[in-house]
């Protein structure tokens, strides 16, 4: 539902979130012209699913993927809608959970909150390396 940004910050990425479904939802938002960055704190593995992620990175200018981000805390921004701020990674493995995980987070939903989260974001991303 973003219409200009969607910022996700996650370990890597993993087969159980970034599937075929997950890339075409991704591809459609690419289109509308929204812009995409992906923070992941480990390079991605020359694998699927961060090969396609790669593959529409070349195609899509507005995709931004960057390695390197050593925060304790994950993030997901929409827009100036909403920031998720949370301890567990965005687009982390579901299928490895075999028990109860504590998450901790917030939800940024004031527009001049979420704005200046993103600039706090935006800004670390700055000094992280790009692919």
């Amino acid at each position: 539902r973003c219409e200009r940004l969607l910022v996700a910050s996650s370990r890597t990425v993993d087969r159980s979130i970034v599937d075929a479904s997950f890339l075409k939802r991704l591809e459609e938002v690419l289109n509308r012209g929204v812009r995409v960055i992906f923070t992941l704190r480990d390079p991605p593995k020359p694998e699927p699913p961060a090969i396609e992620l790669e593959r529409l990175n070349k195609r899509y200018p507005n995709l931004q993927i960057t390695t390197g981000g050593r925060g304790q805390f994950h993030h997901l921004i929409c827009d100036e809608k909403v920031a998720l701020i949370t301890n567990r990674p965005i687009l982390g493995n579901l299928g490895t959970v075999r028990s109860f995980n504590h998450i901790i987070g917030y939800i940024l939903q004031r527009s001049d909150l979420v704005r200046d989260f993103t600039k706090r974001v935006e800004g670390s991303i700055g000094h992280q390396k790009k692919n």
